[in-house]
């Protein structure tokens, strides 16, 4: 499977998604990439006619812009999220905009900033893949696992229980609902 491919068919005609990218790039001067749901649930909609796709879009900033009250433009609102990064809405679409810098899972890991970093310390497996806006490509060699094999791991432990800690959901609840809303299995062994 091409999964670029895949991703690009997923999201060609979506309007909120070309809006949230057109946001991003007046709003960088570096590499940006795209992690989360938006990535592996338009592949797996596109690969297997499957799951539903939100308007919310993770967007990782290599060199942010500065993102104030002063710089949001018209008709969107500025937040910030659980993790204290910009979180920027306006009807339906919600954009999270994450300084790759200044994520503290590399500082708490001793970790290099970096993409790879993220998306090889992510709890899940299918979380593990992000597109490379700049580069046009899907990378995470673990998350495209996840969707060819139809399966959701544990993929890091420790983040997974600690980003279930901050959401007050028990982490075996979590990997089944990813799983579920996807239509593919849960793998629990790694949650002992």
């Amino acid at each position: 499977m091409d999964f670029t491919k895949l991703f690009l068919e997923g999201v060609a005609n979506d309007q909120r998604y070309q809006e949230a990218l057109s946001f991003a790039h007046t709003h960088s001067t570096g590499n940006i990439w795209l992690i989360g749901g938006t990535v592996f649930r338009n592949i797996a909609r596109a690969a297997y006619g499957i799951g539903h796709t939100a308007a919310d879009f993770d967007f990782v900033f290599e060199k942010p812009m500065h993102l104030d009250e002063s710089t949001v433009p018209s008709g969107w609102m500025l937040k910030r999220n659980s993790f204290g990064n910009p979180c920027l809405s306006k009807d339906d679409i919600s954009i999270d905009y994450i300084p790759l810098h200044t994520i503290a899972l590399f500082k708490q890991r001793n970790l290099p900033s970096t993409i790879d970093s993220l998306i090889n310390a992510t709890p899940l497996t299918i979380q593990s893949i992000a597109f490379d806006i700049d580069e046009q490509r899907v990378i995470g060699h673990k998350g495209i696992n996840a969707i060819t094999s139809k399966i959701v791991a544990v993929n890091d432990l420790p983040e997974l229980k600690n980003y279930c800690r901050l959401k007050g959901i028990d982490p075996a609840e979590f990997l089944k609902r990813k799983a579920e809303s996807l239509y593919f299995y849960p793998d629990l062994s790694g949650l002992e």
